[in-house]
């Protein structure tokens, strides 16, 4: 990854015309932002010697990639179960979870006969699941072109000719590729989910390319899903329900979807990509989740939705994502940064999670 330079980042870092910035389309974060709710911490950028230029508006211009918490409602702060443990690269940590006692619960089974005593040669032990989670090493940015995790270079004589404050540039640029990590890490890991809802229960393998699209009894199907599961719901008694963009649109088209909804007041946006509450559901919007292969040998693209409950996603932190500066500096010529963190992600109960696959 080449170090910017005033030559090869030319003249929109020094041309005096103005001081402010257009702004950059891009997804909304909604899992690394629920993530962060659940973990609020910032990526700060080390304090770096020589730096000028105007701040302008370059968070607002980058779609406040810093990674701060707002809009979040009592959902967010559950969505992730947080341990924080310092440990080093490679370590587990272990995360207990309760086990519910078996038996028989009607009423002839419990009764007790007087003088009768309760059998004590075989007490019953209780237990716990534990759920392991190895702590590993993260870094970015990624330059793709070279397949490796390389810095952000800048010259320290761009730095000082800049319009533009080029170190709070580097660290927007820096929280959102952290943040693009977080979403995509976490998606996946939803994704992996083995529950699953189509559209009148077709098998995954006999969607078809755009016959199946998402309705408003697919919802009502996956959330009983849920419920048949015992999953609880967030703390404001919904589950979160993140759909596509194609999903939205299949639901606007939905009489049934349209019809209930147009009654439902809007609570205004819980979360980032907010939607609407209805059902059950408290719904967003993600672009960022990726199309599953369905259909005959996984010919068609399938649009994906996730609704969950809390505490799907474990995250343990061994060190918090920082700003690193590299020592190689070519006499204090040019700076070289990256994100490192320690850290590690896992889906914690599978059963927690219900896919909807649509076409």
């Amino acid at each position: 990854m080449a170090i910017g330079t005033t030559a090869s980042l030319g003249q929109e870092f020094v041309d005096v015309l103005s001081s402010e910035l257009l702004l950059q389309p891009d997804a909304q974060f909604v899992f690394a932002n629920l993530a962060n709710a659940s973990r609020a911490k910032a990526l700060a950028m080390p304090d770096v010697m020589g730096r000028s230029g105007e701040t302008a508006n370059i968070e607002a211009s980058l779609g406040n990639a810093v990674g701060t918490v707002d809009r979040m409602s009592a959902a967010g702060s559950g969505f992730a179960k947080v341990v924080l443990d310092p440990q080093s690269p490679g370590k587990t940590i272990l995360i207990d979870r309760g086990v519910y006692l078996g038996g028989v619960f009607t009423e002839a089974s419990r009764r007790l006969t007087e003088g009768t005593a309760i059998d004590v040669t075989a007490p019953i032990a209780p237990t716990m699941e534990q759920v392991p989670l190895t702590v590993r090493e993260y870094a970015g940015p990624y330059d793709q072109g070279n397949s490796r995790v390389a810095p952000i270079g800048v010259t320290d004589m761009l730095k000082r000719r800049a319009r533009h404050d080029v170190i709070l540039y580097v660290g927007a640029l820096l929280r959102r590729d952290r943040n693009a990590f977080v979403d995509r890490t976490i998606v996946d890991l939803l994704l992996s989910t083995s529950f699953t809802t189509t559209p009148d229960d077709q098998p995954a393998d006999q969607l078809s390319a755009g016959d199946q699209p998402l309705r408003e009894d697919t919802l009502a199907q996956a959330k009983k899903n849920l419920l048949d599961r015992g999953v609880p719901a967030f703390s404001n008694g919904n589950f979160i329900c993140v759909l596509s963009p194609q999903h939205e649109l299949d639901l606007r088209r939905d009489s049934a979807f349209r019809e209930i909804s147009r009654y439902q007041a809007e609570k205004g946006p819980l979360i980032s990509g907010y939607l609407t509450t209805f059902g059950g559901f408290d719904f967003c919007i993600s672009s960022r989740i990726p199309s599953v292969p369905v259909g005959a040998g996984g010919a068609v693209a399938g649009n994906a939705a996730l609704c969950f409950g809390p505490e799907a996603i474990g995250w343990g932190v061994g060190m918090d994502v920082e700003a690193r500066r590299s020592k190689t500096d070519d006499f204090g010529r040019s700076d070289m940064f990256v994100w490192c963190s320690e850290e590690c992600y896992a889906l914690l109960n599978s059963a927690m999670v219900e896919r909807i696959l649509t076409t």
